[in-house]
């Protein structure tokens, strides 16, 4: 875990993030991944990075299919 994601905060309840497993979903598929998340609100915390790389290129996939 990098310096910057210990000190993120959930914009909705100011608790302190922590890494949490989330179920992704996309059209008929469903993955497990560790992210940053609010333990108190359920939200979870997805960086720019991975938005517009990693997943990117799994919904590129994924719709190729």
């Amino acid at each position: 875990m990098s310096k910057s994601e210990q000190l993120l905060i959930c914009g909705c309840c100011g608790q302190k993030l922590e890494v949490v497993k989330a179920i992704g979903h996309y059209l008929d598929y469903d993955f497990s991944v560790e992210l940053m998340g609010c333990k108190h609100c359920n939200l979870v915390y997805i960086p720019e990075e991975l938005a517009n790389g990693r997943i990117s290129q799994v919904e590129s996939l994924l719709e190729s299919k």
